[in-house]
């Protein structure tokens, strides 16, 4: 997530940087669970790994961490056609980009400012 993403999500929201970081807030408390659940993924069936995917897609998309959600759209993809081994080999690389926008959320909602959703005092 930079800057440009972070503007393009917010074009889609109307520039309601209120909501926006309303949405930042709600991610912060999905992403670690959806990143738990995926890390599981041997234990769950490919119909549930295609919808913590969907969740992951949707989730990260309304915050412009589109890096995150075209990842979760291809372990979608590849959930829904069944292919485990690549379904497997994108779930390990979507686990840890999910921890990176977990962490950019973070530091959004620590200094807003920082990246112009609030201004100066």
């Amino acid at each position: 997530m930079d800057a440009a993403s972070i503007a393009g999500a917010l074009e889609k929201i109307g520039y309601d940087t209120d909501l926006y970081l309303d949405l930042c807030r709600i991610c912060l408390q999905e992403i670690p669970v959806l990143r738990e659940r995926l890390a599981g993924c041997p234990a769950h069936g490919a119909e549930e790994v295609f919808r913590l995917a969907h969740s992951c897609k949707n989730t990260c998309g309304a915050i412009g961490a589109t890096v995150c959600a075209g990842l979760s759209a291809r372990v979608e993809t590849a959930a829904r056609a069944g292919d485990v081994g690549q379904t497997g080999a994108l779930v390990g690389e979507l686990v840890p980009e999910l921890a990176r926008v977990e962490a950019t959320v973070r530091r959004v909602l620590e200094d807003p400012v920082a990246y112009g959703l609030v201004p100066p005092e």
